[in-house]
């Protein structure tokens, strides 16, 4: 019996692993679409709120290794929307971060694919080209009429 029993839990030990569920490329899409949707909202925060708690799941997605999907330049996207937050907010010291961070990502993403990295620019010319990128997207909290919040002058 008691073989038995060891037999049974040696079983579910290797068979488990097996049984857990695979996140596909759709399931990460899907997510996407949700972070990207909440980005999009009237309300700055809850855009902020989703790309902090999606760059929180990333690492989930990331140890699936879901073919085709670069982390590093997601990375990166996330960094970039934060940075343009907290610009937005005036919050510099948070915005310097995340055009640091943004920057790394994007030179892992550009190394991977064997491109030279990120070319050198100010705070001003990497919002300008964020915003160029954006410009098909409907990004509602830079454009909401009841914002209070401002753009503030950065030191270049």
């Amino acid at each position: 019996m008691e073989n038995t029993i060891k037999l049974f839990v040696l079983i579910l030990i290797l068979v488990c692993p097996s049984c857990r569920s695979k996140r596909t490329a759709k399931d990460f899409d899907d997510y996407e679409n949700k972070v990207r949707s909440l980005y999009c909202t009237n309300d700055i925060l809850v855009a902020e709120k989703a790309l902090l708690e999606g760059l929180q799941a990333l690492p989930r997605y990331e140890a699936e290794h879901i073919e085709g999907v670069d982390f590093n330049a997601i990375k990166a996207l996330y960094h970039e929307r934060l940075f343009l937050i907290y610009r937005k907010l005036g919050e510099t010291n948070r915005m310097t971060s995340e055009f640091q961070l943004s920057m790394e990502y994007l030179g892992r993403s550009r190394h991977r694919w064997g491109e030279p990295p990120p070319p050198t620019m100010n705070y001003d010319e990497f919002a300008q080209k964020l915003d160029w990128r954006e410009r098909g997207l409907p990004v509602n909290w830079k454009t909401s009429a009841g914002s209070n919040y401002h753009i503030p002058t950065v030191p270049k």
